[in-house]
């Protein structure tokens, strides 16, 4: 019985010495973590600021890259638009000068303008008109070459409406074609630079390539709404509409 009592009394007491040996040792681990919490507290921090900074970095990146290529995209279309709009007045301005030659009016010269030089095609009667149409042409300002192409041929067509043409009536029919040619010119729709436009004596005809049935409409439409045309005539041609 004393034996059974004294196991009894110490089994607890063991029990208690233990649970005060494990709650010790429990304090003194959270003590030590406490220590080491601070320094991991500053890594976690360090880290978690880390971490924005580098996205907000690569961000930042990525927006200047972004604005950069806009800036540059936006830069070529201005550069592009600028460059179309000088080519058609520069078009306009040596047409007209053709058509105040007494010895190449007559003729069915058509004139193309693509980067400061000048493209000349068509037909003359002799090797006179075409070296003085090529002449007119580097005469020009801003025209740093000529491809002349006009061909020649003694039996060429004399367009006799054109020939008796009064000097204030080629201004009028220059003055419409210029209209048009920056109608055409400002808008994205149309491939201007690819259509010709000839007026004499208020009457229109647009003549060269386009690549849709709607395109030739449109600009059909273009031509047609410019004040003082007596007739319109589109001849354009479509290439890939199918």
């Amino acid at each position: 019985m004393k034996s059974r009592s004294k196991i009894s009394v110490l089994k607890p007491l063991s029990i208690a010495c233990s649970a005060f040996v494990l709650s010790s040792a429990a304090m003194a681990g959270d003590y030590s973590s406490d220590e080491k919490k601070p320094m991991d507290d500053k890594k976690a921090f360090e880290h978690v600021n880390k971490t924005p900074y580098n996205m907000q970095h690569t961000r930042s990146e990525s927006a200047d890259k972004y604005w950069q290529d806009f800036k540059q995209d936006a830069n070529q279309t201005w550069d592009n638009t600028k460059d179309a709009f000088r080519d058609g007045w520069m078009e306009g301005k040596l047409e007209t000068a053709i058509m105040m030659n007494d010895r190449l009016n007559a003729f069915d010269i058509d004139i193309e303008v693509n980067d400061n030089k000048a493209i000349l095609s068509g037909e003359v009667s002799s090797d006179v008109e075409k070296n003085l149409a090529e002449s007119i042409a580097m005469g020009m300002d801003a025209i740093d070459s000529v491809d002349n192409r006009l061909t020649i041929n003694k039996q060429a067509k004399i367009d006799e409406q054109s020939a008796g043409r009064s000097f204030s009536q080629y201004v009028k029919d220059a003055s419409i074609t210029a209209a048009i040619k920056t109608d055409l010119l400002a808008d994205p729709d149309v491939a201007g630079l690819k259509i010709d436009v000839d007026t004499v004596n208020q009457k229109v005809v647009l003549s060269g390539s386009v690549d849709s049935k709607k395109e030739k409409e449109l600009a059909g439409m273009i031509a047609k709404r410019t004040d003082d045309i007596h007739s319109f005539e589109n001849r354009l041609v479509v290439e890939r509409d199918s």
